[in-house]
């Protein structure tokens, strides 16, 4: 799936496509950037949720629906690390792209110590046009 959002540096005549697969890859990166105990979760630990363990959206008016799955390390803080995901990805995606509507979800499976027990708690922030 590709769509077209304007870019940061540009004029009215340029746009930037933008496809599901780099949008996933920036969110891979930022997870592996954070390093903070946590972890995409696998597609088994997903699958009451979703298809995926990132599912990217988008929508007619320049709006991008972002939800990622994962499972953090016990002792590791909630709020903080959800706080740091939703942060940095609209920071990459506001290097790039501007006057977009975002709403980008963090949805925790599970807390991993010796085994992974199964959590549902989901984070989640929208960020518009003005922001």
């Amino acid at each position: 799936d590709l769509h077209s959002f304007p870019t940061r540096r540009s004029s009215d005549l340029w746009s930037l496509n933008i496809t599901k697969a780099s949008l996933t890859q920036l969110i891979k990166d930022v997870l592996n950037d954070l390093n903070q105990g946590v972890r995409l979760a696998s597609k088994k630990e997903v699958k009451s949720h979703g298809k995926s363990n990132i599912e990217v959206s988008f929508k007619e008016d320049d709006e991008c629906n972002i939800k990622v799955f994962v499972v953090v390390d016990f002792g590791t803080s909630i709020s903080g690390v959800t706080y740091n995901i939703i942060s940095e990805i609209k920071n990459r995606m506001d290097m790039i792209l501007e006057r977009i509507k975002i709403n980008i979800t963090v949805t925790i499976v599970g807390i991993k110590s010796k085994q992974t027990a199964k959590r549902n708690i989901e984070v989640s922030r929208f960020y518009d046009v003005s922001e």
